[in-house]
Formats: structure tokens, C-alpha cells, sequence
């Protein structure tokens, strides 16, 4: 094991991250989610997608999800502004 996934474990990072959108047809989810991959380099993090489609049950579903997978963070990207409250805020971090 390398250096790094070994610095990760004892650190108790998972090397992945999520990214949940509602927007996966707009013009922001996928290049960010290009710029994610980039940023966190090939084999070193791992990004995984979810779409929630503009669904509340959805999004809680995903988030619940990728915190029961211990991601080490959860990036939301949308095409507007949510008024209503964060649907992380009902999450404990860890």
C-alpha cells in the first residue's frame, strides 16, 4: 500500500467523495464534475454521481447513502437557488 491510501486509513478517510445534483442536464453538474475528477486525480479520490432530478426524497436518499459509505465530502451543485433548508443540516458530521 502506498503511501498516501495508508495516510488516508489512519486519517479514517474513505478517498471518495459524492456530488449530488439536480441538474444533471444543465450546464454546471458535469463539469464540475469533470474539474472534481481533475482536481482530485485519477486513482487517488474516487467522485461518485448522484442525480437527484429535483426530488426531496431522492436527494435524502442519496445523502444518506453516501454517508453510510463514509464519504469524506458531499459537494451539491444545482441550476438555482433552494430556499428551503439544507438537507445536510439534518445529518450529524462525523
Amino acid at each position: 500500500m502506498s503511501a498516501t491510501p495508508a495516510r488516508g486509513l489512519s486519517q479514517g478517510l474513505s478517498g471518495t467523495v459524492g456530488l449530488l445534483t439536480s441538474d444533471l442536464e444543465g450546464r454546471f453538474s458535469l463539469p464540475i464534475l469533470m474539474g472534481a475528477e481533475d482536481r482530485f486525480g485519477a486513482g487517488q479520490v474516487s467522485v461518485f454521481l448522484c442525480d437527484a432530478r429535483g426530488d426531496a426524497i431522492r436527494e435524502q436518499h442519496y445523502i444518506s447513502a453516501l454517508l453510510a459509505r463514509r464519504v469524506d465530502a458531499i459537494m451539491v451543485v444545482g441550476s438555482k437557488t433552494d430556499h428551503r433548508p439544507p438537507s445536510a443540516a439534518t445529518y450529524p458530521c462525523r
